[in-house]
């Protein structure tokens, strides 16, 4: 953490810097070091992303928790509400299913992996004419399990790891972003003792899978194991 935020403040210099050159210079540049200046401040403007996101990364689980006894219906549409831009700009149409099972969670880190969720299943659409969206789930023993489904792109499986690692972006849509959404939402969900993944074919959709305890008591590997036949079906 400290060691990311100590690079940060060189970075915003660099970009601070090479912006006034531009309002100061820019007129006198000829096509190639205006191509040259615009590439620089892309690049310190990305990573100064990266180095937000990471930042965001580090601070998962550091600070304190307060979990309570959530409507997870409400917390949906909190979420939904934080990603109303991106839903209307991509004309996505959402369907919430309800009675959405409630859980024991902190609201805000349970308000995150909602939004992440639905923000990627609303960017990874592609040419899709009719972008979809649903948001159901339901209990399992002692477990509550949520999805987010869409009729976007999909992923070819052979990703099931690496689309959670820190930073992987799929290049098959350009998109802005850093890729770390999915890494910060699988944080959240295996530090809460869940487990997250995906169900997906190239073209067919996407369906992002979270199960987490009812209560506060985390998980075990084999409780997980005995689940996993409930869980396909």
């Amino acid at each position: 953490y400290s060691d990311t935020h100590d690079v940060k403040a060189p970075v915003i210099a660099l970009y601070g810097m090479t912006t006034m050159l531009h309002k100061k210079c820019g007129d006198d540049l000829d096509a190639q070091g205006e191509h040259y200046l615009q590439r620089i401040m892309s690049n310190a403007s990305f990573m100064e992303q990266l180095i937000t996101d990471l930042l965001n990364f580090s601070k998962v689980g550091k600070q304190e928790y307060r979990c309570t006894q959530l409507n997870v219906a409400g917390v949906v549409h909190e979420s939904l509400d934080q990603c109303d831009s991106r839903i209307r700009e991509g004309s996505v149409a959402v369907a919430v299913r309800t009675p959405l099972p409630d859980v024991v969670f902190d609201h805000t880190a349970l308000c995150k992996v909602f939004m992440n969720l639905i923000s990627n299943a609303a960017k990874f659409m592609g040419s899709q004419t009719q972008p979809r969206v649903e948001i159901g789930g339901r209990e399992i023993d002692r477990f509550v399990e949520y999805y987010v489904k869409d009729n976007g792109i999909g992923i070819d499986p052979k990703y099931q790891d690496k689309v959670f690692k820190i930073f992987h972006r799929l290049k098959e849509v350009p998109v802005e972003g850093t890729g770390i959404g999915l890494a910060i939402v699988k944080k959240i969900v295996e530090m809460a003792g869940g487990r997250i993944w995906f169900e997906s074919e190239v073209g067919q959709g996407t369906t992002f899978i979270f199960l987490l305890p009812k209560g506060e008591e985390a998980a075990t590997v084999g409780e997980f194991d005995e689940l996993e036949s409930v869980a396909d079906t």
